[in-house]
């Protein structure tokens, strides 16, 4: 059972999540050229075309400074591929990478923008939203409430747990097939 006191926290924490999303995805739009018909121009200081500082610097600023950093990158920070979200978390985050990954790489950025987290870490975050929103979401609020931190840019990746992962999966599709097509 949950208290109206934790569902209103609930609440609080979804709309700061969606809202740093949101403020991330206006960010995105106002840093892309708009056409200018018909109306006149409003001077801007050209010092950023001659490669000086900008006066109006731009809101992926500090995303294009981290990767252009990230050439000395330590290897928990580099990404992993769409098969690491697949052993991570499932088919769900797989296939919304594949699908659109453009709302995948908007996320994770969003995540790293508010927390200030490495891009693994944010990677497993959001591969752990996408497969289901309302544990993560419980999950961090355990976590805001000091409850142990979980570590989903290392999760399930024991190589252990993949073999006898892989094995049963090996054994299953094969009961199926057999099942299906020559009965039981």
């Amino acid at each position: 059972f949950v208290s109206h006191k934790e569902k209103m926290q609930l609440a609080r924490f979804v709309l700061r999540t969606c809202g740093v999303a949101v403020v991330v995805t206006e960010a995105f739009r106002a840093a892309a050229p708009r056409p200018t018909p018909l109306r006149q121009e409003v001077a801007r200081p050209t010092a950023a075309r001659q490669g000086g500082p900008s006066l109006f610097p731009s809101p992926v600023a500090p995303l294009r400074a981290a990767r252009n950093n990230n050439k000395t990158s330590k290897p928990e920070d580099e990404p992993y591929a769409p098969i690491g979200s697949l052993i991570r978390q499932g088919p769900v985050p797989f296939v919304i990478r594949l699908v659109d990954p453009n709302k995948y790489e908007r996320s994770v950025r969003a995540y790293m923008l508010k927390t200030g987290c490495s891009r693994r870490e944010a990677q497993g975050n959001m591969d752990a939203f996408f497969a289901n929103a309302n544990d993560w979401m419980l999950q961090k609020l355990n976590e805001e409430k000091g409850g142990p931190v979980y570590d989903y840019a290392n999760a399930n990746t024991d190589p252990q747990q993949l073999i006898l992962t892989g094995t049963w999966a090996v054994l299953i599709t094969g009961i199926g097939i057999k099942a299906a097509f020559f009965g039981w």
